[in-house]
């Protein structure tokens, strides 16, 4: 009597085991960096104080194009300014503790980074362009903001 409860069991549990699996990879594909060479050299220049720079200094690869996209950003606005589709349809939002910049080069993604903390970085334009785009560091009251111009 104990058998078909033992495989219906066995089948549960292997079916969990798979759904559980793919949520994680799902959960953990997120299309941007947090910490890689570009958020370190932010983080290094922020460090310094105040001061000013090409951003284009700062990465390590060629682009053409930068895209700010503030804390929360709907995905979908994200999808239509840069023409490509970082999230593969999904819905939601950017994370709300920082923004997101995405780097284009004949209109690809080179590379898109999330600046969390302990960095923080605002802009008043969505698109700037690689030959004039500067970053400024400036103290607000003991903490370094980058600001892109």
């Amino acid at each position: 009597p104990w058998k078909p409860q033992l495989l219906i069991f066995v089948v549960l549990f292997v079916a969990a085991v798979g759904l559980g699996r793919q949520w994680m990879q799902h959960s953990r594909a997120l299309p941007y960096q947090t910490d890689n060479k570009t958020t370190r050299a932010l983080l290094d220049f922020a460090r310094k104080g105040p001061g000013r720079t090409r951003l284009a200094e700062l990465t390590p690869f060629a682009w053409q194009t930068v895209y700010y996209f503030p804390a929360g950003t709907r995905y979908a606005e994200v999808t239509t300014a840069l023409g490509i589709d970082l999230f593969s349809g999904k819905s939601g939002h950017l994370d709300e503790r920082g923004p997101l910049l995405v780097f284009q080069k004949d209109a690809q993604v080179v590379e898109a980074v999330a600046i969390l903390p302990p960095l923080s970085l605002s802009s008043p334009d969505r698109a700037l362009h690689s030959a004039s785009v500067r970053v400024r560091a400036q103290d607000e009251g003991g903490r370094v903001v980058l600001v892109l111009e």
